[in-house]
């Protein structure tokens, strides 16, 4: 029995997608894909067998555009974060321009998957009840006129953090979880509920209503203007070996994902240590969130991340698309994904180009 895996990276000018795959002597026993917003993602794919899973950090469309377009079968379990339906809905009306006809067909999964769960956790999320039908006419006219394909296989993880279960002759390990903040939550479902008692057809409020409620939710007083409603939700995901003991070859392989979470908002960042601190130690890749931005990648937040995670090489998908990325003096290591040039690790080894902080833009080595 020799294990091996491989781990790539994609970056494209707005997306980025992850794919891994675990094989035994050769035979791949487990794969999986986190996140993908465009077609040529896919056709990078190894499409022999079906995936195993699927994780969607959170709904914005340059995360699950394409994720219809996977090799996905009965078996592949498809993890998404709980969104409650205030979010949800708000999420559908502020972005639904920007999905692709199967993104939209992939939504309409999350959302039949989420809707009993809103009904359950309605009371303790102190959360809307949304109008039976409100849904319904809206993907009938956008989705079931297309050729669209529908994904049911959904699974929602509905605790803020859940560990993956795996045969247990595998020596791998998923561990995922997100977090969204309370008071946030209390301020979107005020919002929402106007819409909902308003009488308003939700198509109409994509149309002439759309400027006055963004008007609205601007105005919620959340004390941060750089996290929007699509990303205040980010499921995060440790996809490494079981322990520091592990096959060898596996050994330095844990890579930890961070989608496009709000970590310049505290609670974001503390509920993330709380949970994933002690994987520091397995951590030798941490992809940084939203593009390396550095509108969320402060000088805090890497110093955090640095001397949280110190063993780890950062993999910033540096993309023309962002304007300002992070270029800082840290002890850690950098590697730059970029729009021409994936970036993989086999048994935890790269042929990436390694770069310590400091570096400008002009004088950083992008491979």
């Amino acid at each position: 029995m020799a294990y091996s895996v491989t781990q790539t990276q994609f970056q494209s000018r707005r997306s980025v997608c992850h794919y891994g795959e675990l094989c035994d002597d050769d035979k791949v026993v487990l794969s999986w894909v986190y996140d993908c917003g465009k077609k040529a993602f896919v056709k990078q794919i190894p499409n022999n067998r079906d995936l195993d899973f699927v994780f969607v950090s959170h709904l914005d469309a340059d995360h699950v555009n394409s994720i219809v377009d996977l090799k996905i079968g009965k078996n592949t379990q498809i993890c998404i974060p709980y969104i409650p339906a205030s979010l949800f809905l708000l999420l559908i009306i502020l972005y639904s321009g920007r999905y692709s006809s199967q993104g939209l067909s992939f939504i309409h999964g999350v959302y039949i998957s989420l809707r009993n769960r809103w009904r359950e956790r309605r009371d303790t999320d102190n959360d809307i009840d949304i109008p039976d039908g409100f849904f319904e006419n809206y993907f009938a006219d956008l989705i079931f006129k297309s050729e669209a394909v529908y994904v049911d296989n959904i699974s929602v993880v509905s605790s803020e953090s859940s560990q993956i279960s795996l045969n247990a002759f595998i020596p791998w390990e998923f561990l995922v979880s997100s977090y969204i903040d309370p008071s946030f939550m209390t301020a979107i479902s005020k919002l929402v509920n106007n819409i909902c008692s308003s009488g308003i057809p939700l198509k109409d409020w994509l149309g002439s209503g759309l400027r006055k409620l963004k008007q609205q939710y601007k105005s919620i007083n959340y004390g941060v203007s750089s996290c929007y409603v699509n990303n205040i939700i980010s499921m995060c995901v440790y996809a490494g070996p079981i322990d520091n003991n592990t096959d060898r070859n596996l050994k330095k392989s844990g890579w930890l994902h961070t989608g496009d979470s709000c970590f310049h908002l505290p609670n974001v960042l503390s509920y993330f240590l709380k949970v994933f601190k002690k994987y520091g130690s397995r951590t030798y890749v941490l992809s940084l969130p939203h593009h390396s931005s550095e509108k969320t990648n402060t000088t805090a937040v890497l110093s955090f991340l640095c001397s949280n995670f110190s063993r780890a090489a950062f993999v910033i998908p540096y993309s023309t698309a962002v304007k300002h990325c992070c270029h800082r003096n840290y002890s850690c290591n950098c590697i730059y994904c970029t729009e021409n040039q994936d970036v993989s690790f086999v048994n935890g080894q790269t042929n990436a180009i390694q770069t310590a902080f400091p570096c400008s833009k002009r004088k950083c080595k992008i491979f």
